[in-house]
């Protein structure tokens, strides 16, 4: 994943949004809504796989959840 909006920044086009974590895409992971794939997270950039979708119903674009390798989790 790349960062393009880190922790703190104020989105582009709405002044009123700052970013609480970072937020980026998925480069050459094509979403919804004909752009890269977008990702939530805390860290800049990471190499990491996909743990959960978030299925938006407002939305043309669903949201990936990555976690680094080797980070286990469950269904709880």
């Amino acid at each position: 994943m790349k960062i393009d909006r880190p922790i703190g920044s104020i989105h582009p086009e709405r002044n009123n949004l700052i970013y609480p974590v970072n937020y980026g895409s998925v480069p050459e992971i094509i979403g919804g809504d004909g752009e890269e794939l977008d990702v939530k997270e805390s860290i800049t950039e990471f190499a990491g796989r996909d743990v959960g979708i978030i299925y938006r119903e407002n939305d043309v674009e669903d949201k990936l959840v990555v976690a680094p390798d080797g980070m286990k989790f469950t269904q709880d």
